[in-house]
């Protein structure tokens, strides 16, 4: 299975691209991250990076979480997946 990364925990302001981007050593031709928002409790932040780690592992993909600041992150095409 091939390496995977993910990008840690941080906030969504602003434009989020510096921090949805791939780790430096992906190749260029990466699949596209899948992008995860805590909405909830920042308390349970830690379980849901672990939950987006392992989809990672498994899907053999890059994931970027971090902490969502509106549900219109979904419409705006900024978050993939959330925690509600």
């Amino acid at each position: 299975m091939a390496a995977s990364s993910a990008v840690r925990l941080a906030p969504l302001l602003g434009d989020p691209s510096p921090v949805l981007q791939p780790a430096p050593h992906a190749a260029a031709s990466s699949p596209p991250v899948i992008r995860f928002a805590n909405y909830l409790s920042t308390a349970l932040a830690p379980f849901y990076q672990g939950v987006a780690d392992y989809a990672a592992q498994r899907l053999g993909r890059p994931t970027a979480f971090v902490a969502g600041s509106i549900a219109g992150d979904f419409a705006a095409g900024k978050v993939d997946v959330g925690f509600l």
